[in-house]
């Protein structure tokens, strides 16, 4: 079970959580755009990403890196619930598969 251990948002251009896993805890990051509608989100656990779709995985995979893609969410909750639609070849070498729920995933990159 997940739990949010610390939480700060700032004038609503940024909101970071720490959440509490089952074997670690992760950093969310919420980056919001002018209007205030969310821009980009990314987990990072202990070695590595989780990102969504704004993030260019390829590049990410050039530079050696475990890294798991979600789609579709609005939160960090939900990015943690959602599941995994794309991933770098490092973070397949972990377990990590596609169709894992993301924390699932980032508790094997603890």
């Amino acid at each position: 079970m997940s739990s949010v251990i610390a939480e700060a948002q700032t004038a609503q251009t940024l909101e970071v959580k720490e959440i509490r896993l089952a074997n670690g805890t992760v950093i969310g990051i919420k980056i919001f755009r002018s209007n205030g509608l969310p821009a980009a989100i990314i987990i990072r656990a202990n070695k590595w990403f989780a990102v969504c779709t704004h993030f260019n995985l390829k590049a990410m995979e050039s530079h050696d890196m475990a890294v798991v893609m979600f789609s579709g969410v609005k939160t960090i909750e939900q990015a943690l619930n959602a599941k995994v639609v794309s991933l770098t070849k490092q973070a397949r070498s972990l377990g990590i598969e596609r169709g894992m729920k993301v924390k699932e995933a980032l508790e094997k990159m603890m």
